[in-house]
């Protein structure tokens, strides 16, 4: 007669484990983020929003207490060893929802600048741009790299490049068959870029430039929406 309670026992004992088991396995995907329990680098339901006006390596340390996900303002510009520190250490990061590019007609976001020279006479240009995302790149071949990708994958209807070498910019971008690729040093250039080839890229010497033209034709060139594709004329 003992064994059978022993036995009643024991399978009261393990219905009430697996109880227990699934009963703290739902509160860890409730909780996402238990205190005893770590979660590798990128799956931390944690966020932490960044909004200062540039973001760099050493302020994402600084800043990021443990392996999370993390948001940036639209006006944030990302320095190239924040966005090295990013990718090499595998951290979720998106534009924060509340500044998220708005759709264009034909389905593209907004503009994205890309900055190589200058970079600190042309932040204060940047913060007052609406549509248009801003980023830092090291070398024009990442220029040209990160403008030939944003068209292709169509994250932004339009590229603006402000570098020095902007003829060279422009010419190996046109390498592919989806840029467009111009440069431009007044608002002419950009009415008849438009009228020709609706171009979605813009090369800008804002190196020797004042500070009020360049702003001008930023201001010139953004409220365009680029077509994903022209019709030549014979």
């Amino acid at each position: 007669m003992i064994l059978p309670d022993l036995d009643s026992q024991m399978i009261d004992q393990i219905v009430r484990n697996v109880l227990q088991r699934i009963e703290l396995g739902e509160t860890r995907t409730v909780n996402a983020s238990p205190a005893n329990h770590e979660q590798p680098s990128g799956l931390s339901e944690e966020v932490t929003i960044f909004s200062d006006p540039v973001l760099t390596e050493k302020l994402l340390k600084s800043r990021i207490q443990q392996s999370g996900r993390i948001e940036i303002s639209q006006n944030t510009i990302l320095t190239p060893s924040a966005k090295d520190y990013l990718r090499l250490e595998r951290i979720e990061w998106t534009r924060s929802s509340s500044s998220t590019p708005q759709s264009s007609a034909n389905g593209l976001s907004q503009w994205c600048l890309l900055i190589l020279n200058d970079a600190p006479r042309l932040n204060s240009i940047a913060k007052d741009l609406k549509d248009c995302n801003t980023e830092l790149v090291g070398s024009n071949t990442e220029a040209v790299s990160l403008a030939v990708s944003k068209i292709c994958r169509a994250s932004a209807c339009g590229v603006i490049v402000c570098c020095e070498n902007s003829f060279e910019v422009a010419c190996r971008a046109n390498r592919n068959f989806k840029v467009r690729a111009v440069t431009v040093d007044n608002i002419k250039d950009i009415e008849a870029s438009r009228r020709q080839i609706d171009a979605n890229v813009y090369c800008i010497n804002s190196v020797s430039m004042p500070f009020y033209v360049i702003r001008n034709l930023l201001k010139g060139i953004i409220p365009t929406k680029p077509a994903l594709t022209h019709n030549w004329s014979d």
